[in-house]
């Protein structure tokens, strides 16, 4: 499984492999893997060559996909079709987000162990560094919200107190998620 909730990661079985270094090859596999569907070779051009003119951006981009079908976790995970892409290997992302689609918290927890790409940047293509903060916005919020609800319709005060202390860890700054969590605590 391709993990990018984190410090990104390949896991197979028993094994795991961080990826050290997030090169385009990998930011272009975590772009696919957060989309979850088909993207376009000229929105993969646009996204990261957005200065370049067309023909050229195009380039760079079929140059990109060839490095990023190179990587030895991707392989033929990256499918092609005509003029577009997608990524077909398993990832913490759409576990956690299949995990939230059916309200199960316990999975969503247990699939964000941290921010998507975990203090990665790019820096030499600013339109991907913007998505990529939306993107980590975006599923930190799904989670903070997972988790809420979670919390807030917990069955007993174990269990109340559990989830309002792994909130409390996702979001250490909210006042009230901390009283909270204090509250339910000393009820369990």
């Amino acid at each position: 499984m391709l993990a990018l909730l984190g410090t990104p990661r390949w896991m197979r079985g028993d094994t795991t492999e961080e990826v050290v270094r997030v090169t385009r090859p990998v930011a272009l596999v975590a772009y696919l893997a957060a989309h979850g569907g088909w993207v376009t070779r000229a929105a993969i051009a646009t996204l990261f060559w957005p200065d370049l003119d067309e023909r050229e951006a195009r380039t760079f981009a079929r140059v990109l996909v060839h490095r990023a079908r190179k990587l030895r976790w991707v392989g033929d995970g990256l499918v092609l079709s005509g003029d577009r892409m997608r990524l077909d290997l398993p990832t913490d992302v759409a576990v956690f987000r299949a995990a939230c689609a059916r309200r199960d918290g316990d999975a969503a927890f247990a699939a964000y162990v941290g921010p998507f790409l975990d203090g990665v940047a790019l820096g030499d293509a600013p339109a991907y560094d913007a998505w990529l903060e939306a993107e980590r916005a975006d599923l930190a919020a799904t989670a903070l919200a997972v988790a809420r609800a979670s919390a807030e319709s917990a069955a007993d005060a174990a269990t109340a107190a559990d989830a309002w202390q792994r909130l409390a860890a996702l979001d250490p700054l909210d006042p009230e998620v901390a009283a909270r969590a204090v509250a339910a605590l000393a009820a369990a």
